[in-house]
């Protein structure tokens, strides 16, 4: 038996216990060396995220700031505007529209209309909530020096459509909300049918509802994951023109070309030791070619601690590799020479390709027998699970947003941050797409109401475009027409009807849905339709609807009429606002029509008054002429008759 002083003094004894140091020292510095990777693997996470994370903001920014442009243009072809330039005063309904506008959209601080000469015509006098602001003092003032107006008004006219300002500070707007008057200004010319400027609208937009809020909101989604995380945008010059801290507003943060950012503590005081950050420059939205504003991401970084080192993975590692030492002490040596050596090299090459962002691909040789074959496996998983993510990741750069990303968990940060923002794009895409199908709705039907020949060419184009461009099968419209004193609901127009409940064409206010629709000034959307009260004609048959919508025709408070749709399909909420808008400006333009022919009849029936008063006053003049000669003829023969009496009298006389 071997004494213990003897196995002290063993060659073999003193080889293990060196070896066994060894081991321990070696494997100490390995999962230093693994925690120092996966704190690097979870920072390079945490960089993608930011940079991700900074080109969702970027790019809400600039399509906010595109509809912002449509906006303005829209505003400046409304017909009151035009009719507010146009005449040197303001329309009637302006106000209100200019109001309404600032209530419905909620963007904007400011609106106003000015005169080819910059005078101020008009401008909101409530605020978003229907809260009178104190902004008389803007009316008649002359903005003709202002960039925007000498922009609108030239003979080039804005660049796109639209003329937009940078991030802005406005007193005037400061002093009516009590704010900073922070924004950005957009301005576009009006033109009359003629297509010559008569004015310019102009709008200025909240810089907290525009561009505050889209920031604060990825802000606080990022800080859910990633605690202390922020985001600031500044200017292509690096002032910064929106953070969570206020005190950093219209300081410097330089930015080199590469996008490197270059700071100096000193300079700025804003703390970005200890983090990463991602960077993303604007590039604008369709016609809107933005200002070059840049983004930047700040997110913590993830620090060597012990938590990070007794993590999970890293403790069943450091016992796996615990047991085997003490069962094969006595071979130990052979067994990190040979086998152990060789096997750390082969993960270390792998973690280092994998970190490096090399694309590894691993063969199933028999390597998950052992605790290095599965760590092996482990890493195989990880670059694969990488892959996956980096090929939809393209897929969904290249606009593929049915790409699918699967097998991700719920704790696998990156996954989840790339399905999110396919999502977010997603939603973003579906909403620009109904917003322009609407805004080009109302634009066409601003075409059909603007050019026409007669009022019943006029109600067909109308009900025609309605049905067709809302994908329903057949529509009517109706009006309130006034016969002795009567008013009555009669269908001007139809395309593809066949009514059964409806045989005639006029009936009483108050009967059926159309007659309930108008006397409650509500719309009405069916969609279990009465038996008999709608059949559509299709190649199919007669067959009932599936939904039916009515819409009053609304010219401020006063209802003239109202469409009818009805269709095999379900119609969408966004159709219905889209319909609801349509009824909206066929009702104002109609209104307006039938003022223009009312006068036009007044001014005929003038006309035709004038002359026959003109014929009336010349024949008078004639009447008074021979009058007059009358009346000589009369003064001439009483004075022979008075001369012959003289004569007579003196012969008697004498």
């Amino acid at each position: 038996m071997i004494k213990l002083g003897q196995l002290r003094q063993s060659v073999f004894f003193t080889v293990s216990l060196l070896t066994l140091c060894i081991l321990f020292i070696i494997l100490g510095v390995l999962f230093y060396y693994l925690t120092f990777n996966l704190v690097e693997a979870s920072n390079q996470s945490k960089t993608v995220t930011s940079k991700l994370t900074a080109q969702s903001i970027m790019d809400k920014v600039d399509r906010n700031f595109y509809e912002r442009f449509g906006d303005v243009q829209a505003y400046a072809y409304n017909k009151l505007a035009v009719a507010t330039a146009g005449n040197d005063s303001l329309a009637s309904g302006t106000q209100e529209f200019i109001n309404t506008m600032t209530a419905y959209y909620v963007l904007y601080d400011l609106m106003m209309i000015c005169n080819k000469q910059g005078k101020v015509l008009a401008v909101n006098n409530k605020d978003k909530n229907g809260n009178d602001i104190q902004s008389q003092h803007i009316l008649n003032m002359n903005v003709s020096e202002e960039e925007w107006f000498r922009v609108c008004t030239s003979s080039e006219g804005p660049k796109g459509g639209a003329w937009f300002s940078d991030f802005t500070t406005n007193p005037q707007i400061g002093q009516i909300y009590g704010t900073e008057g922070y924004g950005m200004a957009f301005a576009a010319p009006i033109k009359d049918e003629q297509g010559n400027v008569v004015g310019v609208w102009y709008n200025y937009a909240s810089w907290k509802e525009v561009t505050e809020g889209i920031r604060e909101e990825a802000e606080q989604n990022l800080q859910k994951d990633h605690p202390g995380a922020y985001a600031i945008l500044t200017k292509d010059n690096g002032e910064i023109i929106s953070a969570a801290d206020k005190k950093f507003m219209n300081r410097s943060l330089p930015i080199g070309n590469d996008d490197v950012l270059g700071v100096q503590k000193t300079e700025t005081n804003i703390p970005v030791n200890g983090l990463t950050y991602g960077i993303s420059r604007s590039e604008g939205a369709y016609t809107f070619e933005g200002k070059n504003w840049v983004t930047i991401v700040f997110i913590p970084k993830e620090k060597i601690s012990w938590s990070v080192f007794l993590s999970r993975k890293n403790l069943v590692a450091v016992i796996v590799c615990l047991l085997v030492v003490a069962l094969i002490a006595g071979y130990v040596y052979y067994f990190f020479k040979k086998k152990i050596i060789s096997k750390i090299h082969f993960i270390q090459d792998l973690q280092q390709r994998l970190s490096e962002g090399e694309t590894i691909q691993l063969s199933d040789n028999g390597h998950n027998k052992d605790e290095f074959g599965r760590m092996t496996g482990s890493l195989g998983v990880l670059a694969k699970s990488l892959q996956h993510k980096a090929d939809f990741a393209d897929e969904i750069s290249k606009g593929n947003l049915a790409a699918d990303l699967e097998g991700v968990h719920k704790n696998d940060i990156l996954g989840n941050s790339l399905i999110n923002m396919r999502k977010q794009l997603e939603v973003a895409k579906e909403s620009a797409a109904q917003r322009n199908w609407n805004a080009e709705g109302l634009a066409q039907v601003g075409i059909i109401l603007r050019s026409y020949e007669s009022l019943d060419q006029l109600y067909g184009k109308i009900i025609k475009f309605a049905v067709t461009y809302l994908k329903a099968n057949q529509g009517g419209l109706f009006l309130i027409t006034e016969s002795e004193d009567v008013k009555e609901i009669t269908l001007v127009a139809s395309y593809a009807y066949e009514k059964k409940k409806f045989i005639e064409k006029t009936f009483s206010l108050g009967q059926g849905l159309i007659g309930q629709c108008i006397a409650e000034k509500e719309i009405i959307h069916l969609t279990e339709i009465p038996k008999n009260y709608v059949h559509i004609t299709s190649g199919l048959g007669g067959a009932t609807p599936n939904a039916l919508l009515i819409v009053p025709l609304r010219s401020n408070e006063e209802i003239l009429g109202a469409i009818e749709i009805a269709s095999f399909e379900k119609f969408k909420p966004y159709q219905i606002e889209l319909a609801e808008k349509l009824a909206e400006s066929i009702g104002a333009s109609l209104n307006s029509i039938r003022g223009s022919e009312n006068t036009r009849e007044l001014v005929t029936r003038l006309q035709q008054q004038t002359e026959e008063m003109k014929s009336q006053e010349e024949e008078m003049r004639q009447n008074m002429e021979e009058l007059s000669a009358t009346q000589e003829e009369m003064l001439r023969k009483e004075k022979e008759y008075l001369a012959r009496i003289n004569i007579l009298e003196r012969d008697r006389a004498s």
